[in-house]
């Protein structure tokens, strides 16, 4: 980041600030979690810092605890992002785990890591009769692959549409493939395509990236 950066970044940052404590608040009347807030969103609005980091990552840059640092993130976007569960990051956040004992069973594994997005999910699935379990690992959902085609019709968009209707394809006409075979050769076809593309396994198979991977 250069200097003129940095320094338009940091005005940025105290207009952010100065409008949250004296105009849109009278001054005085915020309290010390809403003031916290305040600032968070600043330093997040002039990108001095990413509130997609990790927790551990964006602990470190605040020097706060993790726990703090994912209550900042959790509280700063149930305030400011859209409530479109297909927008906004949520297919981003949500990790389709490569595990072949799992599609064995028909089961689907994700991983939503982020707390905010997790919970975004969780009730998007409850709402459209989708239950999931978590109990082994809060991060891991587990869903039978019948429910995660489900929730990608009801719930992922134009994106979880096009996985719905690549599992559709490769089940139909009495083809002996369980969704969950089918779904697992999606995720590995679509990590190892990345891989020969850019020499390394470090794509992450998003419910985005997948949907991206299917021709």
């Amino acid at each position: 980041m250069s200097s003129e950066d940095s320094d338009a970044r940091f005005a940025r940052f105290g207009r952010m600030v100065h409008r949250s404590l004296t105009v849109d608040a009278p001054f005085g009347s915020l309290s010390k979690g809403e003031l916290e807030l305040a600032v968070f969103s600043a330093l997040v609005g002039a990108e001095l810092v990413d509130s997609d980091d990790r927790p551990f990552r964006l602990a470190k840059a605040l020097r706060c605890t993790p726990t703090r640092a994912s209550s900042l993130v959790f509280n700063y976007r149930l305030r400011t992002l859209s409530s479109d569960p297909a927008k906004a990051g949520l297919l981003r956040a949500i990790r389709v785990v490569e595990d072949n004992e799992a599609a064995k069973h028909n089961q689907v594994i994700l991983n939503v890591e982020d707390r905010f997005w997790r919970e975004v999910l969780i009730d998007e699935l409850k709402n459209h009769d989708v239950f999931t379990d978590s109990s082994f690992n809060r991060e891991r959902l587990v869903l039978s692959a019948k429910s995660f085609v489900s929730a990608c019709e009801k719930v992922f968009g134009d994106e979880g549409e096009k996985i719905a209707a690549a599992v559709r394809r490769a089940t139909k006409d009495g083809k002996k493939r369980q969704p969950g075979e089918v779904i697992q050769s999606l995720v590995t076809g679509a990590l190892g395509g990345a891989a020969k593309a850019a020499g390394s396994a470090a794509a992450r198979p998003t419910i985005e990236f997948l949907a991206s991977s299917i021709t």
